[in-house]
């Protein structure tokens, strides 16, 4: 799925299950950072936000990629490294 559609699908996810505030932010951010397995199914996130488990892989494949992207541009950057 190119990046567009997969923004798309999950800022409709996020809207469709009330997650577009800081509050629902920090939620999903303490639950992703402090799962005792130390990684998140997404049969548990969706039983924890209410949403399918379709949706789950979605929202969830959509947080890891900014965060591979983070680590591959971002933090090289910050560190001085070129990409």
């Amino acid at each position: 799925m190119d990046l567009e559609e997969h923004h798309h699908q999950f800022e409709a996810i996020a809207e469709r299950h009330g997650l577009k505030n800081e509050e629902q932010a920090g939620r999903i951010a303490d639950f992703l950072v402090s799962h005792p397995a130390g990684k998140v199914s997404a049969p548990e996130f969706s039983e924890e936000f209410g949403m399918s488990e379709e949706e789950a892989v979605v929202f969830l494949s959509f947080i890891d990629r900014g965060l591979r992207f983070k680590e591959r541009v971002v933090d090289r950057k910050d560190s001085g490294k070129e990409f």
